[in-house]
């Protein structure tokens, strides 16, 4: 039947769904139809044909195992990557495959398939490393990376992508081990002089915009407005407050502070004082007393202010 339809040149219409083609059966077109197709005599196209058919476990597993095969050759292996690569500097087949790729991952199937291989194959410690050597080399270039910077900073635009990303990390954090890695990863950027340098600066173009400093410290004051903020962070400054090494920084910060402090003027100690004293007539201005250790102060602690209504005897 398919032979007569193709010597005297009739078209049949493709008997898939979704497809308007027609063609010519030939005896090519019958060897790629399903038994069902044969016995009912309604033929699909090639195309149609050819994908019907590539939906069939077995014949996915025969090319799968052919494939692997001949990759297995170091030749094929070669021929076939230069070839792939030549293919996709063309413009045309980079959007073909682009738009083949996207009208695939569309499909809830495909997705899925695709998915659990991807797991399966994260499972093998060869392919997670190859994987993440391959990551690496790609964010190495600078067009790479600016390439996917653009590209996350479209897809946080969303606000489904950011909902979600944000469901994620918070689950993520609640994983103490994952938690650690992480925190510990951060600490190991931020310990790197390119990294302090980089986040300085940002810092600095961040503040330096019209209103972002007032928006910052709102939003700090509400924070710690919260009952639980106030207790986690009531609780951090006592853990932090038992580490020796803590204390000791923070002692040789106010001594380089106090070091770093104009020093008095030289008049200070020999007209200032004696003034301030006989005002005071040698009493605390606080309590009216008399103490040794009583000495002349500055009231808003600037050491070159040194007007008698900033001085104070206590």
């Amino acid at each position: 039947m398919v032979f007569i339809f193709h010597l005297i040149g009739l078209t049949k219409p493709c008997a898939a769904e979704d497809c308007d083609r027609e063609f010519k059966p030939c005896r090519i077109t019958a060897k790629r139809q399903t038994p069902g197709d044969m016995e009912s005599q309604q033929y699909r196209c090639h195309t149609c044909a050819n994908i019907a058919t590539l939906n069939r476990s077995e014949v996915r597993n025969t090319i799968s195992d052919k494939l692997k095969a001949s990759h297995a050759d170091p030749k094929v292996k070669a021929k076939r990557s230069a070839a792939a690569k030549a293919a996709h500097a063309r413009p045309e087949t980079k959007a073909k495959h682009r738009a083949a790729v996207i009208q695939g991952m569309s499909r809830p199937e495909i997705r899925e398939r695709i998915s659990s291989n991807v797991k399966a194959a994260w499972t093998r410690p060869e392919v997670k490393t190859r994987m993440s050597n391959a990551r690496k080399a790609w964010h190495a270039r600078p067009e790479s990376k600016a390439k996917h910077r653009i590209a996350v900073k479209a897809s946080l635009t969303l606000p489904e992508v950011k909902l979600k990303k944000s469901a994620y990390m918070k689950a993520l954090w609640q994983v103490p081990e994952e938690r650690a890695k992480r925190s510990a990863a951060l600490k190991a950027w931020g310990a790197r002089p390119e990294a302090k340098a980089k986040r300085s600066a940002d810092a600095k173009a961040c503040y330096a915009r019209p209103g972002m400093k007032a928006e910052h410290r709102a939003a700090l004051l509400a924070a710690q407005a919260r009952p639980e903020v106030k207790a986690n962070r009531r609780v951090a400054m006592k853990a932090l407050w038992q580490s020796p090494d803590y204390r000791e920084k923070l002692f040789r910060a106010w001594v380089a502070r106090s070091e770093a402090r104009p020093e008095y003027p030289s008049y200070y100690g020999s007209k200032v004082k004696p003034l301030i004293r006989q005002r005071a007539n040698y009493r605390c201005e606080y309590c009216g007393r008399t103490h040794k250790s009583s000495d002349v102060h500055h009231i808003d602690h600037r050491t070159l202010h040194n007007r008698p209504e900033n001085l104070i005897y206590l």
